[in-house]
């Protein structure tokens, strides 16, 4: 079982809903007690392994997709600038988590592979 809990304090956590409806919780820097190979490993083999939709500067970014669990886990690693200073700490850890209803990969790529460059219209405006 995947043990995530939001950060202290908590960074940001946002919920998008669709006609009233929860479709996507989003925690920044979640905490997994063990670390992140640990919440990884929780989830087993992702179905998908990609450069993440999202950046965070100075880091590598790796999205980890397991969408029959409805699941997205972002791991972040630091990487050197080649900047004059001390080397920076390239422990991984968990920069993003997403939450969603479970599907399948192809409904992943269809409905939330571009999320973090263009948001969809998840909130349906009602004006005339």
């Amino acid at each position: 079982m995947l043990d995530l809990r939001p950060p202290d304090p908590l960074t940001a956590l946002r919920v998008w809903s669709r006609k009233g409806r929860v479709v996507l919780v989003e925690l920044e820097d979640p905490v997994a007690p063990g670390g992140p190979d640990a919440a990884l490993q929780a989830l087993g083999q992702p179905e998908l392994t990609q450069p993440a939709r999202f950046t965070r500067y100075g880091y590598e970014t790796t999205d980890h997709v397991y969408p029959a669990r409805g699941a997205v886990l972002v791991t972040a690693q630091a990487y050197d600038h080649g900047l004059p200073g001390p080397p920076p700490d390239r422990t991984l850890r968990l920069a993003r988590a997403e939450l969603f209803v479970p599907t399948d990969l192809a409904h992943w790529e269809q409905e939330w592979h571009h999320f973090g460059k263009t948001r969809p219209p998840l909130c349906e405006s009602s004006r005339q």
